[in-house]
């Protein structure tokens, strides 16, 4: 298949697209103003339900003279929000949800200061529920209504957008499996590409999880093959020789695409946070980049954040804790598993959790081991068994949702732990990190991380090792709120828990 071709329905398609993406840009402005609007209404609803409010007389919800303030100072506010959103590209270009959602935050926060500062200055009256409740409320429902706008411009075909990859490695394949795992960005793979001429044994699809994807190829020195992808967003994701060869290719498309990105072949590299720097006249930049956890104060910040969340944890979960210890203690076992762990530095540590084996756990498993090769051949590669005789009914309840790691919490609160970081190890699984073990012992082992929102069991060792190094140098503590979120995601679907 040549690129003409695959681009004849893009190119037939290309009058209505601009059109339904007017729809989106216009239905996400909409929704944004629908949510500010929820969060006014929320901010005094919950202060006329208050004793101190002038009246609870539900006519005069708008007509007291606090109301009528607060809406001609945050209606100006709401209206710069939504400027600054459409100058960020919110509602024009694609991004990753929780990227979008830290701009968001920011952009309020910064409001939300000149808010504050307006209210002391003008020295009106106000209510500090009315405050919270308004930029709290804008907060929640600002990315909520967006994600089922999105959600409901998908499912009537306005929101897609076709895509391109340049590209047939690994780093091509890495770039579909981000684009495909951001579901509401739109991004419809449309096939790989690569600007050369087909070799005789070379495949005509790559398979990316569960589809099979085109490739196609196309000349770069036809001028049509790049106008039709004016409509079309394409990622140029070359391995280090091929971008290298590419550069007046991309800057040709540059000319013609009006959604166009570049994924250099950095696999690997700490660039999460890295701060771009550009040289004039000169045609490079220099990427600096930054050690987070290495550094007094990141880890300080963590560490406060570690303190103030495991201490409203555990006293949330005490009644939890209470139910979970009668019921585990019925087969006469102790409560409590306490396993030694390399944990900061390779200072060892006795990692807690819920007892979810029977008593004699040790004996089972080394007659298990004896006598059945692929239990050990999987304990072996896995430190796991997938089907555990050890594990106790209870036990298993508790694994599937996480529920045994929650001793945790005291492991935290002692500093032994994070909230979140890489898995805790045993000394003998150290070696299999190689030179990546440095990464491992410079942060503290978690509660929760990367693997665990990224299959848990179900992904390979290798791939755990990666992420937790991947962790390890990319770390910010939007991450760690990130992962925190996406785990209680992971854990109610029991996602590659066993």
């Amino acid at each position: 298949m040549t690129l003409q071709k695959l681009l004849v329905p893009a190119a037939i398609h290309s009058f209505t697209l601009p059109r339904h993406q007017s729809i989106g840009k216009y239905a996400l402005i909409l929704s944004d103003g629908v949510a500010f609007l929820l969060a006014a209404i929320l901010a005094n609803m919950l202060h006329w339900l208050l004793p101190i409010a002038e009246t609870n007389d539900f006519s005069s919800l708008w007509a007291g003279p606090m109301a009528q303030d607060r809406l001609e100072i945050l209606a100006p506010l709401f209206l710069c929000a939504l400027i600054w959103f459409l100058l960020l590209g919110h509602y024009t270009r694609r991004r990753p949800f929780w990227d979008e959602f830290a701009e968001i935050i920011r952009v309020l926060l910064v409001l939300a200061a000149i808010d504050a500062s307006l209210l002391y200055i003008t020295k009106l009256p106000f209510s500090r529920l009315w405050f919270i409740g308004a930029w709290v409320g804008a907060v929640f429902f600002v990315p909520i209504l967006r994600i089922l706008v999105k959600t409901l411009l998908l499912k009537l075909s306005i929101w897609q957008k076709p895509a391109i990859i340049l590209g047939t490695g690994p780093n091509a394949i890495d770039a579909v499996a981000a684009l495909r795992s951001e579901r509401l960005m739109g991004y419809e793979i449309e096939a790989f590409a690569t600007p050369t001429a087909r070799a005789p044994d070379e495949p005509r699809t790559l398979r990316v999880a569960d589809r099979q994807i085109p490739i196609v190829h196309f000349d770069p020195a036809r001028v049509d093959d790049l106008r039709a992808l004016s409509n079309t967003t394409v990622v140029v994701a070359f391995e280090q020789p091929g971008l290298e060869r590419a550069a007046k290719l991309i800057a040709r498309l540059n000319r013609y695409c009006d959604d166009l990105h570049v994924v250099p072949p950095m696999r690997g590299l700490p660039l999460f946070g890295a701060k771009i720097h550009y040289y004039f006249r000169h045609e490079l930049f220099f990427l600096t980049l930054g050690n987070n956890l290495a550094s007094p104060g990141p880890r300080a910040f963590k560490r406060l954040f570690d303190v103030v969340f495991a201490t409203g944890l555990l006293l949330l979960c005490l009644p939890l804790f209470a139910i979970l210890a009668i019921r585990i203690q019925k087969d006469g076992g102790p409560l409590f598993f306490a396993h030694k762990r390399i944990g900061h530095k390779g200072i060892s540590f006795h990692c807690l959790k819920f007892r979810t084996m029977v008593p004699n756990a040790q004996a089972v498993l080394d007659r298990l081991l004896e006598r059945d090769s692929a239990a050990l051949e999987e304990w072996n590669r896995d430190f796991k068994l997938r089907d555990d005789p050890r594990i106790t009914p209870v036990g298993r309840f508790l694994r599937k949702y996480s529920l045994d790691e929650l001793p945790q919490l005291w492991n935290v609160l002692k500093g032994e732990m994070s909230l979140v970081g890489p898995r805790p190890i045993v000394e003998s699984e150290l070696e299999r990190y190689g030179e990546d073990a440095e990464y491992y012992l410079e942060t503290k082992p978690g509660m929760s991380g990367l693997w665990q929102i990224s299959g848990r069991n179900d992904t390979g060792y290798e791939e755990r090792v990666y992420l937790d190094t991947w962790y390890a140098k990319n770390w910010s503590l939007w991450m760690d709120i990130v992962i925190l979120i996406k785990t209680a995601r992971v854990v109610l679907r029991k996602e590659g828990a066993y």
